[in-house]
């Protein structure tokens, strides 16, 4: 993902990358892009082998609202001429989404976690039901 946003910047395009707390890149590697930790909501899930699919579901449903709010609030103080222009998201960021169609953007899914999904599903065969 940041590879493509260093396209997207080479382009022309500011980049704004948001980022769970408990996953932040190395800002100083790229600092021309503004970095912006999105709660997560970790510290309060268990992730106990027995819980695992729910605290993973969790996760994902904890970061929507202020990955919503984060997005108005920028949307309210950008310059007429740096708008934002879509969102470009992981593919299990599914929420990302959500939040775009909400605020009449764009969105762009960039699945880079294939390998990953695959191992995924070979160890939990149900998890297909529940990140679709």
């Amino acid at each position: 993902m940041l590879q493509l946003a260093t396209i997207l910047y080479s382009k022309g395009f500011s980049i704004t990358i948001a980022h769970p707390q408990f996953n932040s890149p190395n800002h100083e590697n790229h600092p021309e892009f503004h970095f912006v930790s999105i709660p997560d909501g970790l510290s309060k899930i268990n992730f106990s082998p027995s819980n695992f699919m729910p605290a993973l579901l969790a996760l994902y449903s904890n970061r929507e609202a202020p990955f919503q709010q984060y997005m108005e609030e920028m949307m309210k103080v950008e310059d007429p001429h740096d708008r934002v222009a879509g969102v470009v998201y992981d593919g299990f960021r599914h929420f990302a989404q959500a939040v775009a169609n909400n605020l009449k953007l764009p969105g762009i899914n960039v699945c880079t976690s294939a390998a990953a999904t695959l191992l995924l599903l070979a160890v939990f065969p149900d998890a297909h039901h529940c990140i679709s």
